[in-house]
C-alpha cells in the first residue's frame, strides 16, 4: 500500500498560485495571484505571511491543503482576499472586515487625511471634538481619526447591525469603545445635529430607492419621495436625500467630507436645488471629479464633496 507524500507549503503555494493566474486570465480580470496565493496560503496554514517563506520545504497536512485549496476557489469566484481571511489594511492599522461590510478601499484614507488637516487648521488635535461616521461599515474611517484625536469622541452609524458588531469589536481591539457610540438607525435619524466633522463614504445602490428603518426595527424599501421640512427639494433620489441630511448634522464651522457617485450634484431638478442652496448656505470649498474605479469599483466614478457649516464664499473651488 503505498502513502501519497505531503506536499510542502512552497510547493502548495506555487500550484495555487498558478491555478490563480490562470483563472484571473481567463477572466480578463487584473489580479495579484502570486500575492493573493501567498496570504491565503498563510491564513489555511495559520501563520504570519512573512513567516511562510521559511516554511516552504515543510509538508502540509491534507486538512490545510484542502483549506488553502477551497480558499483559492473563493478568491477565483470573486470574494476579496481580505474578506475571505476577515482582515484588511487601512490608514496603517489592521481591521476586521465581516460578511456586512465592505473592504475599506485605501482611496477613503484621504478622508481620514482630509479631517486631520481640517483639525490641524481648527484648534489642534488635542481639542474635544465630535465626529459623525454615517455608514460606518467596519468602522475604520472613525476610528483610525479617534487615534490621532486623543481627546475626540465619535458616533459610528450603519443600518446593518453585522456591520456595527464588526465595527463595535474593532473598537474595542484598538481600546476605542469608550470613546464611540454605535448606533444602528439608517442615514443617522436617531441622531440630533451638532457634529464637528461627518464623514460618509456609503454603498449607494440605485438612486431612486432609499432604506427606512421603522421604530421595530425592521427594514423597508421605499422608491417614493422623501420630505421633510429641513430639506431643500423633495425627491426619491436618495444621494441627494443623504447630502441634504447630512448639511442638518454639522455644526457652525463643522465639516463634511462625502463620496457620492459622479453628477449627483450636477443633473436638473432637485439636484440643481441641493446644488445651488448647498453653494449659498455653506462653504463648498472642494468638489473632485475623480476618475473610474476610484473609491468605487470600476466603470463607476465619483465626486469627492467637502464643506463647511457656514455662509457660502463667493466661489466654490472646483477640481
Amino acid at each position: 500500500m503505498s502513502v501519497t507524500a505531503a506536499i510542502s507549503a512552497g510547493a502548495l503555494r506555487r500550484r495555487l498560485a498558478a491555478r490563480l493566474a490562470g483563472a484571473f486570465a481567463r477572466q480578463q480580470r487584473d489580479g495579484t495571484a502570486a500575492l493573493d496565493a501567498r496570504l491565503l496560503v498563510a491564513h489555511a496554514l495559520r501563520i504570519d505571511p512573512a513567516a511562510l517563506a521559511l516554511r516552504d520545504d515543510q509538508p502540509v497536512d491534507a486538512a490545510a491543503e484542502a483549506l488553502a485549496a477551497a480558499l483559492i476557489e473563493r478568491r477565483i469566484a470573486g470574494e476579496p482576499v481580505q474578506r475571505i481571511v476577515g482582515r484588511s489594511a487601512f490608514f496603517g492599522l489592521e481591521f476586521e472586515v465581516g460578511a456586512d461590510t465592505l473592504v475599506p478601499r485605501p482611496d477613503s484614507e484621504t478622508l481620514v487625511e482630509a479631517a486631520l488637516a481640517f483639525v490641524d487648521r481648527t484648534g489642534g488635535r488635542n481639542r474635544p471634538i465630535t465626529i459623525l461616521d454615517l455608514g460606518t461599515g467596519c468602522g475604520v474611517l472613525l476610528l483610525a481619526l479617534l487615534l490621532q484625536l486623543p481627546r475626540a469622541r465619535g458616533v459610528a452609524v450603519d443600518i446593518a447591525p453585522g456591520a456595527l458588531a464588526v465595527a463595535r469589536n474593532n473598537a474595542v481591539l484598538l481600546g476605542l469603545a469608550d470613546r464611540t457610540r454605535f448606533v444602528l438607525s439608517d442615514w443617522g435619524r436617531a441622531l440630533a445635529g451638532g457634529f464637528d466633522v461627518v464623514l460618509a463614504n456609503p454603498p449607494f445602490g440605485k438612486k431612486g430607492m432609499f432604506t427606512i428603518m421603522g421604530d421595530d426595527g425592521k427594514v423597508s424599501k421605499d422608491k417614493d419621495s422623501y420630505e421633510r421640512d429641513d430639506f431643500w427639494a423633495t425627491t426619491s433620489n436618495k444621494q441627494l436625500n443623504f447630502v441634504q441630511h447630512i448639511k442638518t448634522l454639522l455644526k457652525i464651522n463643522g465639516r463634511c467630507a462625502i463620496v457620492v457617485p459622479d453628477n449627483v450634484l450636477f443633473e436638473g431638478g432637485a439636484g440643481e436645488t441641493v446644488r445651488r442652496n448647498l453653494l449659498r448656505q455653506f462653504d463648498v470649498h472642494t468638489l473632485l471629479r475623480l476618475p473610474t474605479g476610484i473609491f468605487y469599483a470600476q466603470g463607476v466614478k465619483a465626486n469627492v464633496l467637502f464643506f463647511d457649516a457656514k455662509p457660502a464664499q463667493e466661489a466654490a473651488v472646483r477640481k
